[in-house]
């Protein structure tokens, strides 16, 4: 089944798209995978060849979308704290919740590793759906690269209907050495994944529809509070096509 998700991109320039922020999988296969052999035939004895014939891979390039960098930017790690720099603040902020000087890990608590802080990619994308609720899977872009530094924050965001929220990304970074990391524009930073069906994006021009519940200067809406509003909001029932009517090929 496929959700709707409404959309607002809360920034002055009209050439930016959505998809600078976020795309489908399956338009950006990783390369290893592309050129993986491919097995149309599957036998009783040997059973799945590869990754081209795995359901857990195909659902999820069906089901999954990579947010990436809307432009370059660097980060600067040392023991003691972090900088971020990039020549567009429209397209990206960074903020963390990691406050070392008044209180440790606060909003991990204290016996969290303190070797690890938060640094959170703030988008100029606001969504929300005018259906059901569905949830979305954030999870680390491991196939896309497996050397990467930065360690996203695995967590569930429920979709709801009137009720807005932030594209953004929660990111851990290993502080105990000091280094620039440097991330291109492109560059997958987070996959996210629909595990109840693909997404429609539908843009929407009027923020007000969205600033009705959402948080922002001057009005902060507890987080308890779409918490609640996310325990009203009943699932649907799920219905997914079989898995052997995919077309993900692969190939180049």
């Amino acid at each position: 089944m496929t959700h709707e998700v409404l959309y607002h991109l809360t920034i002055p320039d009209a050439d930016t798209k959505l998809s600078d922020f976020i795309i489908p999988s399956r338009k950006a296969l990783p390369e290893w995978y592309k050129k993986a052999p491919s097995f149309p035939d599957v036998d009783e004895i040997d059973g799945f060849k590869n990754v081209k014939t795995c359901v857990s891979f195909l659902y999820m390039w069906q089901q999954s979308y990579l947010m990436t960098a809307p432009c370059d930017f660097e980060l600067d790690i040392s023991p003691t704290g972090w900088e971020a720099y990039t020549n567009d603040t429209d397209l990206i902020r960074f903020i963390s919740h990691t406050h070392e000087e008044d209180a440790p890990r606060n909003q991990m608590g204290s016996e969290f590793n303190p070797n690890w802080m938060n640094v959170k990619v703030e988008l100029p994308v606001q969504i929300m759906t005018n259906q059901h609720r569905f949830d979305l899977v954030w999870m680390q872009p491991f196939y896309w690269d497996q050397q990467t530094e930065l360690i996203v924050a695995p967590g569930v965001l429920p979709i709801l209907p009137d009720r807005s929220t932030g594209l953004n990304i929660n990111l851990f970074v290993n502080k105990t050495r000091s280094r620039t990391i440097k991330i291109n524009k492109g560059y997958p930073l987070a996959c996210v994944y629909s595990a109840s069906g693909p997404l429609k994006f539908v843009y929407e021009p009027d923020q007000n529809y969205f600033l009705k519940t959402a948080n922002f200067a001057q009005r902060v809406i507890p987080a308890k509070e779409y918490y609640k509003a996310s325990k009203k909001c009943p699932y649907h029932i799920p219905h997914t096509n079989d898995i052997k009517e995919h077309n993900i090929k692969g190939g180049n």
